[in-house]
């Protein structure tokens, strides 16, 4: 794509503007841009330069963008102050939001040459009144020369005066505003593509990735797991989904990334664990990486069942290896060396693959971010109707600012403070960024037990800007959500152990409920804690109980 040479009038891409969905588009990433262009409704490129423009405290502050959005939509008349103005400030509706539009304005009412002009905006910039009281009055000389009424004149330049100290670059303003476009453009018609790259560009930057990845999720665009057969080095796009790349896998180098692909490349695709084993100098660590990050989930097998023999596979490859060098091998050694190469040879236990959450942990030890999933997958329903923002939201809100805040309790820290009373620290986590939190000794004492690595909970408190990055305090915590289950009777206690059976691997924070329809109440089960309420425990639940009696709220 020449995007130097892009229509500048594509629908798809002014409707996502519109929209305000513009996640990882070049100066419109923040939730008070994305909430400005939904007002604004920009439909050419000339909206976009202004925006850019008027997207600073001044602007915002002195009423200008209120101004320009109620103007364009014909909510109020534009005010160009006089007929000599009108083609100066037709384009902004009448409000003075550009630097060059100080210096034409003084041109065309007063007669200002341009050098003359860019030492008043420049005087006005600076607020050098000596200099500013002297223009005024040559401002006015010139305007009456050209039929200005005196008043009116000063009136004008008045104005101008006060507009020129919120003025920007519409040069700059441009530039900006083309790559804004170009960016949009390709988020607009190649998301899968814009994205890839986009993450690419922030692999190295964990705060940024789950906001892309997010990103992805609202736009259906699925995120594939690494795969040998597949991936390249960076994120890549097949068939419409996004691939993670392989370089960005714990403990496989650079190096043997290049020469896994280059291998495959020239020899094909990897046929099993064996044949991984055998092309390729791989070392136990790296084996299990691969494993755990679901790169070899290509070749049909349990990540349980093979990270139960890769001590097997790396000698059986060995062995293979070694046949192949050998010099006094027979012909039926050879014969049986292509035997012991097939992926039969290496006999697979008959185990029981992890649990989702296991898997997940996996991908986010090895990834560093959850890709196949998220464990806040199934409480994001409950998570809308409690916090008032999300964590990326919450970063960008103002000292002392209220909040709710929901999200998984990683990097726990009990501490001690100077006088002896226990208080925390602790990162949460949710679907799009992470923040540090803090709970004091008197909120410490009331929701300590909720404070664990790997729980999830409702968080309230204050956000505090006092150290270089946003962090938040606690004022109070609780559990997220609660499974209930309708169960027909309290008296058949092998049906009840048969659900608690299904509920006990699952272990996780989400409380459980059991409804009997015989005694018409809840009940609290006996021996059974927390659990983490995934897809597939959902399904079998529901298979078993029927969906009306199974609910989450």
């Amino acid at each position: 794509i020449d995007v130097d040479n892009l229509p500048l009038d594509d629908k798809k891409t002014f409707d996502m503007l519109q929209e305000g969905e513009t996640i990882a588009v070049f100066q419109l990433e923040s939730e008070g841009m994305r909430n400005l262009m939904k007002r604004l409704c920009p439909d050419c490129i000339e909206d976009i330069i202004a925006l850019v423009a008027m997207y600073r405290p001044g602007p915002l502050e002195g009423g200008m963008v209120d101004d320009y959005i109620n103007r364009k939509h014909g909510r109020e008349e534009p005010d160009y102050m006089h007929p000599r103005l009108e083609n100066v400030l037709k384009e902004t509706y009448g409000v003075i939001l550009y630097q060059e539009q100080v210096m034409q304005c003084t041109s065309a009412l007063a007669g200002f040459s341009l050098g003359q002009a860019d030492l008043l905006r420049r005087a006005m910039g600076k607020k050098k009144l000596e200099i500013i009281l002297k223009e005024r009055a040559h401002f006015v000389e010139g305007a009456v020369a050209n039929g200005v009424d005196g008043e009116q004149a000063g009136h004008i330049f008045d104005l101008i005066e006060k507009f020129a100290g919120y003025g920007f670059n519409k040069s700059h303003s441009a530039a900006y505003a083309i790559v804004t476009y170009q960016t949009a453009y390709l988020k607009a018609n190649y998301p899968a593509e814009f994205l890839a790259a986009t993450l690419t560009s922030v692999v190295n930057n964990p705060d940024k990735v789950p906001v892309f990845l997010d990103e992805c999720g609202k736009l259906d665009i699925p995120i594939l797991p690494p795969d040998i057969n597949e991936s390249e080095r960076q994120f890549s796009v097949y068939d419409g989904a996004i691939r993670f790349g392989l370089a960005a896998v714990k403990n496989v180098g650079r190096d043997i990334v290049d020469e896994l692909i280059a291998e495959r490349e020239q020899n094909g695709p990897y046929s099993s664990l064996t044949d991984l084993c055998t092309r390729l100098q791989v070392n136990r660590k790296m084996l299990e990486s691969l494993i755990k990050c679901g790169a070899l989930d290509c070749f049909g097998v349990k990540r349980s069942q093979m990270l139960a023999v890769v001590d097997k596979a790396l000698e059986l490859a060995k062995k293979v290896n070694a046949d192949k060098n050998s010099a006094q091998m027979s012909l039926f050694d050879f014969g049986m060396s292509d035997d012991i190469m097939n992926a039969q040879s290496l006999e697979f236990p008959d185990i029981k693959e992890f649990s989702e959450a296991e898997l997940l942990a996996m991908e986010k030890e090895m990834i560093g971010f959850y890709v196949s999933g998220h464990p806040l997958d199934c409480y994001e329903k409950v998570f809308t109707r409690k916090i008032s923002h999300t964590i990326t939201d919450a970063l960008q809100l103002e000292d002392k600012t209220a909040v709710i805040l929901a999200g998984a309790v990683n990097d726990y820290r009990s501490l001690l403070t100077k006088n002896g009373e226990s208080m925390a620290a602790f990162t949460l986590e949710d679907k799009e960024g992470s923040i540090r939190c803090v709970a004091f000794p008197k909120t410490y004492a009331k929701i300590h037990s909720y404070l664990y690595s790997g729980n999830i909970i409702l968080l309230s408190g204050k956000i505090s800007l006092r150290d270089a990055s946003p962090q938040l305090v606690i004022d109070d915590a609780n559990i997220v959500g609660t499974l209930y289950l309708r169960l027909p009777d309290s008296e058949d206690t092998a049906f009840i152990d048969r659900v608690k059976a299904m509920l006990a691997p699952n272990v996780g924070s989400m409380k459980v409920s059991f409804y009997y329809n015989n005694l018409k109440q809840y009940h609290e089960p006996e021996g059974l804690g927390g659990v983490y309420p995934d897809k597939v425990l959902m399904r079998e639940l529901r298979e078993l109980l029927g969906d009306a009696n199974v609910v989450l709220k």
